[in-house]
C-alpha cells in the first residue's frame, strides 16, 4: 500500500506542478522542458532501467525507473503533443523520440536525464502514424490508412542524428493495416491491423523506395486483433497483445510465443505453440503496446481502455489463464511503451566509406549477429580517399582530394560538424595512417605534383591539424597502414609492399627509402591494405587491369611476419579471392573486423562502386559477399571497434566465445544464498550452476522453459562457501530457459543451443 500510495503521489505532484504553471497552459511549440524528476528521484542514474510512455490523451510523458522492481518510480515532462504514440528512447546519446499525431512528425528530446528539451523535429511524413521502431540511425514509422492520408498504409524511414536532426530518408507503400512495428538489423515485423496476423520484412532496411509486400505473413491461431509487438532475437521470443473488440475494456490479452523461428515457419502458429493471458484478473482491455524488460524477466504493456490508460507489468516465464499483474499504475491515454536498459543492443563496431564522385561519406553499424546497418552524412570533398575515425574524440578524419588537405569532422556520432581543415601540402593524396597525435598522407604521383610521390605527416591537436615534415620517396604510392611506429605502404603498379620502421620517430629528412620489399606472388596490381598486429593478418587487394570491372582480387596472408621475412609470398602463403560471384572489379581499399570477423571492402569499378562485406578467414577461389550495397564513387574504407567489442580471442578458444549468453548473477542476502556462476554458456550438453551459501541449509533447484513448464528439478544439500550441481540438458531444444531457487526473489536465465 506504502508503494502504491508514493507511486500514486508522485504522479499527482507531478501533474500539479505542470498545470499550474504561471501563465497557464503553454501551446505544444513554445512550451519549456522541465523534468521533476531531479527534485523527486534523487538517485535517479544514468545506468538506470527505464521505461517511457506516450499517452494520446494528454501532453505527457511517463518515465518508470524499474531497477527495483518492488518499488517502480515514476516521472513525468511534458510532451510536444496532446495526441502521441510510438515512443523510443537512445540511451548512448540521451535522446527521446515520440510519434506526434498532433502535428504529424517525430519529435526528439535531449538531455533526458537533466532537463529534456524538444530539440527536433521532422518533416510532415507521417499522418495517422501509430508506432516507431528504431535501428542504428534509422527510424520506421508506420502510417495507417485513414481519410487523411488517402486510405494509404505506409512505412517511412528517417534518418535520425541525435538532437539535431530527423530527416526523411525513404517511404514503402504497403498492402496491409499497420499498426505495430519491430526492426531489427535485417528484417520488419509488422502486426495487421484488424487481423490475426504478423507480416514479416525481409532484408527491410535494404530495400528500395515503392511498393513494397511481405515476403512473409504468420497467422496466431485465437488472437482476435494485434496492435503491440515485440521480439527479442536472443531469446528467440515473440509477444504480441490482442485488444479483442476495441469497444471493450476488459477482453484484451498478451500472446507469448517462444522459439518463434521454428513456430512460425509453417505460416501458423498454434494455441499449442504460445502462451495466453487474459481475463478479469489481467486488467487487460484494449493492449496496445508491449515491452520487455528480460534483465528482470518482466513484460511492461500500454494499456489504454481500461480505468482510461494504464501501465501494467507481468513477470516472466507466463502461464496461461488469467494472471494479475505485479505492477498496475495508472497513466490516462497511454498508447505505446519503450524499454531501455542499460546493457541494451549496441552495434559492435562501425565502418566508413569514401567517394571520389559524391560528397558523402558512408557510415556503417556493425551489430552482434553481424548484420549492417547503413547511413551517410556530408563531406566536405566531392572527391575524397583516405578516411579514419577515433572513437575516444569522436572525430572523423578524411582526405579531401578536391581541396588537397585534411578535414576533420567533430561530434560524428550526434552532430558532424567540420571543426579543423589541414594547410594544403600535398596533391593528388590517396591514403591516410594514423598513429597516436601524427596523421601521414600518402601522395601518388602525378603531373600536377612533377611526378614526386611523397609521404607528408600532420601533427593532431583539438581543433587543429598542423603540418609537420614529408618525405619524398622512389616508389609510387597509394594504400597505407600504420602499425605502432611501423608503416606499411602499397607500392602501386605492382605486387609489392614497402615497410618503413620506426617511420613515425624518425627525424625530420627530406627523402626516405623503405627497410624492407615484400613481394606478392601472383598480384598484379596492389591497392588497399590493412594489417592486424595481434592475429599477424594482413589483407590487400588487387584491381588487377584498372580499365576492367570484374578482374579484382582480395588477398590474406596469415603469419605475415613469418612469410614475409624472405622477401616473397607465395601462392602457398596466402588466400586469394576472385571471381564474377566476387563482385570485385577494382577493389581500392580494404578493413579488417576481427569482432566479426569480417573483412570490407571499398569497390570502386563494380556498377560505380559498392561496399562490400566477406566472411573470414577468406577461402581461395570465387566466394559471394555476404554484404553488397551500392556507394557510389566508394574510395576508402576503415573499421572502427566499439567500446562494448567483446574480447578477441584466439583461435583455439574464438569458437566457444561466438554464443554468448548473459546468465544474471543473483543474491539474496537475507538467505544468505547466492546463484554464483551458471555455465558453459551457452549449454549443449550438461549445464553447471553454482551456488553460493554463507551457511549450511538445503535449497531446490527448478529449470523452467519459457512457457513456464517445470522441466526438471533437484533439492541439494549445501555447505557453507561453493557448491556446484549439474543438469543433463542435452535433449531439451535450443531457446531460452530459467533457473529458480525458493528464496531468491530474480530469476537466472540461461540460453541452450540446439546443437
Amino acid at each position: 500500500m506504502r508503494t502504491a500510495l508514493a507511486t500514486l503521489f508522485l504522479f499527482t505532484l507531478t501533474f500539479c506542478l505542470y498545470a499550474t504553471s504561471p501563465n497557464g497552459p503553454i501551446p505544444n511549440e513554445e512550451r519549456e522542458y522541465h523534468s521533476t524528476k531531479a527534485s523527486i528521484l534523487e538517485d535517479w542514474t544514468a545506468a538506470a532501467p527505464l521505461l517511457f510512455v506516450s499517452s494520446n490523451t494528454q501532453p505527457m510523458i511517463g518515465m518508470f525507473d524499474v531497477s527495483d522492481v518492488d518499488n517502480i518510480m515514476m516521472s513525468t515532462f511534458p510532451s510536444a503533443a496532446d495526441d502521441a504514440d510510438g515512443i523510443y528512447y537512445d540511451r548512448t546519446n540521451d535522446v527521446l523520440f515520440q510519434l506526434n499525431r498532433t502535428k504529424n512528425v517525430i519529435n526528439s528530446y535531449s538531455n533526458v536525464y537533466d532537463v529534456p528539451m524538444l530539440s527536433a523535429k521532422s518533416t510532415s511524413g507521417v499522418r495517422n502514424g501509430r508506432e516507431i521502431s528504431v535501428v542504428g540511425d534509422k527510424l520506421v514509422a508506420a502510417q495507417d490508412a485513414s481519410r487523411s492520408n488517402g486510405m494509404r498504409n505506409k512505412l517511412v524511414v528517417y534518418n535520425i542524428f541525435p538532437s539535431t536532426a530527423v530527416s526523411f530518408h525513404k517511404s514503402f507503400l504497403v498492402n496491409i493495416n499497420l499498426w505495430g512495428i519491430h526492426a531489427t538489423p535485417n528484417m520488419l515485423f509488422a502486426v495487421v491491423d484488424n487481423s490475426n496476423m504478423i507480416a514479416v520484412f525481409d532484408d527491410f532496411f535494404n530495400r528500395k523506395p515503392g511498393l513494397l509486400n511481405p515476403d512473409m505473413t504468420v497467422e496466431i491461431e485465437g488472437l482476435v486483433r494485434t496492435h503491440g509487438i515485440t521480439y527479442d532475437a536472443e531469446m528467440d521470443l515473440m509477444l504480441l497483445t490482442d485488444i479483442g473488440s476495441a469497444a471493450s475494456a476488459t477482453d484484451g490479452a498478451l500472446v507469448m510465443i517462444s522459439n518463434w523461428s521454428t513456430a512460425s515457419a509453417d505460416g501458423m502458429v498454434t494455441m499449442e505453440e504460445q502462451v495466453r493471458i487474459w481475463g478479469d484478473a489481467s486488467e487487460l482491455g484494449n493492449p496496445v503496446d508491449i515491452a520487455l524488460d528480460k534483465a528482470r524477466n518482466r513484460v511492461y504493456v500500454a494499456e489504454r481502455a481500461n480505468g482510461g490508460g494504464k501501465v501494467l507489468g507481468f513477470e516472466m516465464p507466463f502461464t496461461t489463464g488469467s494472471i494479475e499483474p505485479v505492477y498496475s499504475q495508472p497513466f490516462a491515454g497511454a498508447s505505446a511503451i519503450t524499454f531501455s536498459d542499460s546493457d541494451e543492443m549496441q552495434p559492435t563496431g562501425q565502418f566508413f566509406v569514401s567517394s571520389n564522385t559524391q560528397a558523402m561519406i558512408g557510415i556503417y553499424d556493425v551489430w552482434e549477429d553481424a548484420m549492417i546497418t547503413s547511413g551517410s552524412i556530408s563531406s566536405m570533398a566531392m572527391d575524397a580517399d583516405g578516411i579514419y575515425y577515433d572513437r575516444a574524440n569522436d572525430m572523423l578524419f578524411q582526405l579531401n582530394r578536391s581541396e588537397h588537405v585534411v578535414n576533420a569532422y567533430s561530434n560524428v556520432s550526434t552532430s558532424p560538424t567540420l571543426m579543423a581543415t589541414s594547410t594544403s601540402d600535398f596533391t593528388n593524396g590517396r591514403e591516410i595512417a594514423v598513429s597516436g597525435d601524427k596523421l601521414v598522407v600518402a601522395q601518388d604521383a602525378s603531373d600536377g605534383n612533377g611526378q614526386q610521390n611523397r609521404l607528408v605527416v600532420y601533427t593532431l591537436a583539438p581543433g587543429s591539424i598542423s603540418f609537420e615534415m614529408a618525405y619524398d620517396v622512389d616508389i609510387n604510392l597509394w594504400g597505407m597502414v600504420a602499425n605502432g611506429n611501423d608503416l606499411f605502404a602499397i607500392v602501386d603498379n605492382s605486387n609489392m609492399v614497402a615497410v618503413f620502421e620506426d617511420f613515425f620517430i624518425l627525424p625530420m629528412g627530406s627523402s626516405m627509402a623503405p627497410d624492407a620489399m615484400v613481394a606478392v606472388e601472383n598480384l598484379v596490381r596492389t591497392h588497399g591494405i590493412d594489417y592486424d598486429a595481434e592475429s599477424d593478418i594482413m589483407l590487400l587487394t588487387d584491381v588487377g587491369d584498372a580499365a576492367s570491372a570484374t578482374d579484382g582480387a582480395l588477398v590474406m596472408v596469415e603469419n605475415w611476419m613469418m612469410a614475409s621475412a624472405d622477401g616473397m609470398i607465395s601462392m602457398d602463403e596466402q588466400t586469394r579471392l576472385s571471381g564474377g560471384s566476387s563482385q570485385l572489379g577494382n577493389p581500392v581499399d580494404v578493413a579488417i573486423d576481427l569482432v566479426n570477423h569480417r573483412a570490407y571492402v571499398a569497390e570502386r569499378a563494380n556498377e560505380g562502386g559498392k561496399v562490400l562485406a566477406f566472411e573470414l578467414p577468406l577461402g581461395s577461389g570465387d566466394m559471394a559477399p555476404v554484404y553488397s550495397e551500392l556507394f557510389a564513387g566508394a574510395s576508402a574504407v576503415y573499421f572502427s571497434e566499439t567500446d562494448l567489442m567483446p574480447e578477441v580471442m584466439g583461435p583455439e578458444t574464438m569458437s566457444e566465445n561466438l554464443l554468448v549468453a548473459d546468465a544474471a548473477l543473483n543474491v539474496d542476502a537475507k538467505v544468505n544464498l547466492a546463484v554464483s556462476n551458471v555455465y558453459p554458456v551457452p549449454a549443449i550438453d550438461q549445464l553447471y550452476i553454482r551456488l553460493a551459501s554463507h551457511v549450511e541449509q538445503e535449497a531446490t533447484i527448478g529449470i523452467y522453459n519459457v512457457a513456464g513448464n517445470l522441466l526438471i528439478q533437484k533439492r541439494i544439500r549445501l555447505e557453507a562457501g561453493e557448491n556446484q550441481t549439474a543438469f543433463d540438458v542435452s535433449g531439451w531444444p535450443g531457446g531460452v530457459y530459467f533457473i529458480r531457487v525458493p528464496g531468491l526473489e530474480v530469476t537466472t536465465r540461461f540460453v541452450k543451443t540446439g546443437k
